[in-house]
């Protein structure tokens, strides 16, 4: 089995971010992905710091990120890439859902998706900064070699330190 922790939408609250992250890795996650609008690259410093891969694409507020582009391998949407023998394809804005892949995730919404349309699993954590609700939101997606994706999507109200997980599992055929 191979877990991803996934985030988006972090934007300036890194303090959420990091509680997120910390959840996430207390699940032996294999990697992190953020689906852009990072924002404070603090969030991928502190990812980096827990020596855990990261991949990540700009979002459309990351302008200001650019300079760390190479330093931290932040990629341009949509991107591309093969993980534990599945495609991906990374992007922040919904513009390129074409089930071309195994597996695309995706931000900018705010608003956590889970579902499978022709063999594709389509993923958005949806928001970690808790901007347009009052609570942050993650995700772990776990693939099994059975080609089961389980994805368990955390949200925790603001000013609290329950996480409340329902999961969601998927099997493709």
């Amino acid at each position: 089995m191979y877990k991803i922790g996934v985030i988006s939408d972090s934007h300036r609250k890194l303090q959420r971010s990091i509680v997120a992250i910390d959840l996430l890795i207390s699940k032996n996650i294999d990697c992190f992905i953020h689906a852009g609008d990072i924002v404070d690259i603090g969030v991928i410093e502190y990812i980096n710091s827990k020596k855990i891969p990261c991949i990540s694409v700009f979002g459309n507020n990351d302008y200001d990120l650019l300079e760390y582009e190479d330093i931290y391998n932040i990629q341009k949407e949509p991107y591309r890439f093969i993980l534990a023998d599945k495609t991906f394809k990374l992007m922040h804005k919904p513009h390129y859902l074409t089930t071309d892949v195994d597996i695309i995730i995706f931000g900018h919404t705010h608003t956590f998706y889970a579902d499978c349309t022709d063999n594709t699993i389509l993923l958005n954590p949806g928001e970690l900064c808790a901007r347009d609700k009052n609570f942050s939101e993650c995700a772990l997606l776990k693939i099994k070699k059975d080609n089961t994706y389980d994805i368990n999507h955390y949200q925790r109200e603001t000013g609290t330190k329950i996480w409340n997980k329902t999961k969601y599992t998927f099997n493709i055929d």
